[in-house]
């Protein structure tokens, strides 16, 4: 029943090899496990710095794209600011030169202005002259004629006449005016008789050309 006593002696003693061998294999197996840990977090260290370069040699190159783009802009932005000092130098050179062209034109303008005045000038200087010298005569008459007025003209201060007086006063006034119309009458008479004497003038001499040139004429 409870077997054979060689059996189980032969049984007792696999045991303890049996164990033996299992912890051995049990303990290769965690080796392995191990070393295939490791091997592991090697490789993924390995990766990680790897990665970790790469992300360092991007960040070179970005970092270096970054500062040539600023120093690109930088370099635009001189040329930029170049080119616009250099149009608004150009600008203000052919200001200059425009105002002083106007300037030019104008004096140019000015110039022929005055010398076509003073030409004029001249040429009216002789009119002018002749214009002041009728001018001259026809002020002198006028003159006379303005004296000869003012001497005969005079002052009426009625203010202070009663109503005798002012009548008296119109009586003169119109013996005035009476002796003025007669001396007017008599000096248009006079005028007319001048005018009459001038033409029989004009006549006598006509006919004393004719006779010199062996004309006859008859007018009478």
């Amino acid at each position: 029943m409870f077997g054979n006593p060689k059996t189980l002696g032969r049984q007792e003693s696999q045991k303890p090899a049996d164990k033996s061998k299992v912890e051995q294999d049990l303990d290769d197996f965690n080796r392995k496990r191990l070393e295939k840990d490791l091997h592991e977090l090697q490789r993924l260290i390995d990766i990680h710095f790897d990665e970790r370069q790469n992300d360092e040699n991007e960040l070179g190159d970005l970092k270096e794209r970054i500062s040539n783009r600023m120093q690109l802009r930088e370099e635009q932005k001189a040329e930029r600011q170049r080119k616009q000092l250099e149009r608004m130098r150009q600008k203000e050179l052919e200001k200059q030169q425009k105002e002083e062209a106007d300037r030019q034109r104008q004096a140019a303008e000015e110039a022929k202005r005055k010398e076509a005045m003073e030409l004029l000038s001249m040429s009216m200087g002789c009119k002018t002259a002749r214009a002041h010298e009728r001018k001259g005569k026809r002020a002198l008459d006028k003159e006379r004629k303005k004296k000869v007025l003012t001497e005969r003209r005079k002052v009426m201060n009625i203010d202070h006449l009663g109503r005798e007086k002012l009548v008296d006063k119109l009586h003169e006034i119109h013996e005035w005016l009476s002796f003025l119309e007669g001396d007017k009458l008599n000096l248009e008479l006079k005028c007319s008789d001048l005018q009459f004497e001038v033409k029989q003038m004009r006549l006598r001499v006509n006919d004393l050309s004719d006779l010199k040139k062996g004309k006859v004429n008859l007018r009478k």
